[in-house]
């Protein structure tokens, strides 16, 4: 709140009514020549969350994603892909920070797009957006349509609670600090980051870079969260990686499996792996996002 203060403040003394318009004429400089401008005595990336709001409250969200594109397509290819000696680091880091804007259930669409922008970027080498309304930009985004819903809102809201309680006095990261915060919040959080840490990490690396990254601190927060959005099935796969971990992974953070599952025979991580991708595969799409977004609009009393 103090920070929106100082930029809307910041705003008023410079002559400025509409920070989005604001943005759109600024739209080739830099977030931190944008926020150097300002001199509202606060972060780029706070600059950023007040527009992404102001954007979604009023409705213009699509031409937000647009101008800020333009912008980061501007700060790597100022002058089109064919001066840059550095194209896939400057596509791939553009996409990063693009790729902030938008929540979980809108990532792959976004992803689209910017995959749309890129191959034309590399058919005319010279060519860079200069502004929102660029055809060729237009073109790329066709009728895509990124305006977050209430629930999405309300979703991503709940994901930047939880993220702000697992990182409280939570320097260097631990994942097993973040557990521990997560206990002092509504349990419908711990469920969400059970669930985005799992999946996250399975789906990259398996269970053997889940359990090496965090030593599973947040796997029983996962079982419990895939038993909340109707997987049993997942919830079980998590459960028995718990188990070989209490016997085949040193540090893992064995004293979460239920005391009634140690005599069960676990598989092997690589066996649970198979089983874990081909279950997330199903029923397709982005389901868990959509689950997520659901459980978090349908049971407001965990949050």
């Amino acid at each position: 709140m103090e920070n929106e203060l100082r930029i809307r403040t910041a705003l008023a003394r410079l002559g400025v009514s509409d920070v989005l318009d604001w943005a759109g004429r600024n739209c080739r400089k830099s977030l931190v020549v944008l926020n150097r401008e300002l001199d509202a005595s606060v972060a780029p990336v706070d600059l950023e969350h007040f527009m992404r709001k102001v954007a979604a409250e009023s409705l213009r969200y699509d031409e937000f994603v647009r101008v800020e594109a333009v912008r980061w397509l501007n700060v790597y290819f100022p002058q089109g892909v064919a001066a840059s000696n550095q194209q896939d680091h400057g596509f791939t880091a553009g996409w990063a920070m693009w790729a902030s804007l938008f929540g979980p259930s809108s990532q792959k669409r976004a992803r689209t797009v910017w995959e749309s922008i890129e191959a034309r970027m590399r058919e005319r080498p010279s060519w860079c957006p200069q502004g929102p309304d660029d055809p060729a930009l237009r073109a790329a985004f066709g009728t895509v349509s990124f305006q977050p819903t209430a629930a999405e809102r309300r979703f991503e809201e709940a994901l930047a609670r939880m993220e702000r309680v697992t990182r409280r006095a939570n320097k260097p990261w631990s994942e097993t600090k973040a557990v521990e915060n997560l206990r002092h919040a509504k349990p419908g959080y711990g469920l969400l980051y059970g669930l985005l840490s799992v999946d996250s990490q399975v789906s990259n690396g398996g269970f053997t870079q889940y359990f090496q990254n965090t030593g599973g601190a947040a796997a029983r927060l996962a079982v419990d969260g895939f038993r909340a959005i109707g997987r049993d099935d997942l919830a079980e796969i998590v459960q028995e990686s718990l188990r070989y971990a209490a016997g085949h992974h040193a540090g893992a953070a064995v004293g979460q499996a239920r005391l009634d599952d140690t005599d069960q025979v676990a598989r092997p991580f690589e066996v649970l792996d198979d089983d874990y991708f081909s279950l997330r595969k199903k029923p397709s799409g982005d389901w868990l996002d959509v689950a997520m977004i659901e459980l978090v609009n349908t049971r407001s009393g965990l949050f």
